[in-house]
């Protein structure tokens, strides 16, 4: 509802605009977010509450593209890349 009816048609913020970020930000913490209209760094927040996994599972089976940011989930699983060096003959953790 957000981007179809007030970001797109009333600010005219397209999806263009929302990828880049040139026209929002995004944080997941409300005393952040209202700080930030507080200080005039910004000149609105949107507080809105989280998607849930069913509606999320919902508009996927319906064909819907989610808008950018609404499929942000807690908690996250740790990514990254993990080496473990191999020594001639045995292998051993680095410590």
């Amino acid at each position: 509802m957000l981007h179809g009816v007030l970001l797109g048609p009333l600010l005219g913020i397209d999806a263009a605009a929302m990828e880049k970020q040139t026209h929002l930000t995004y944080t997941h913490d409300t005393a952040e977010a209202l700080a930030r209209v507080d200080a005039g760094q910004v000149q609105a927040a949107f507080l809105m509450n989280a998607t849930t996994l069913a509606q999320v599972l919902e508009a996927c089976e319906q064909g819907h593209v989610l808008p950018q940011k609404s499929t942000y989930f807690q908690p996250k699983l740790a990514t990254g890349l993990v080496l473990y060096p191999v020594e001639r003959g045995t292998m051993s953790l680095a410590r």
